[in-house]
């Protein structure tokens, strides 16, 4: 099965698990698990190809402190970006 974030074209948070998922790859992000009631948001800047995530309000960031999840995305975005959410 082919969900979000397993494929060249795709893209993931993983807020439960703590991971950023791409192209059946996977790296730890953000320190604590969402919960109930968290507003997640998802931060694009298309000239500069980055992607950022927050949980209300508040930039997750790597273990060096930087906020930029993905890069250089540009050529994999195809006919557009399309926002998806799974849940399980």
């Amino acid at each position: 099965n082919k969900g979000v974030g397993d494929d060249e074209g795709s893209w993931a948070f993983d807020g439960c698990r703590l991971l950023l998922r791409w192209n059946k790859t996977h790296k730890p992000w953000g320190k604590k698990p969402w919960k109930e009631a968290d507003v997640v948001g998802c931060l694009l800047n298309l000239d500069e190809s980055e992607m950022q995530f927050s949980i209300n309000g508040k930039l997750l960031k790597d273990n060096n402190g930087d906020p930029v999840a993905f890069r250089d995305f540009q050529d994999q975005v195809g006919d557009g970006l399309y926002p998806a959410a799974s849940f399980d």
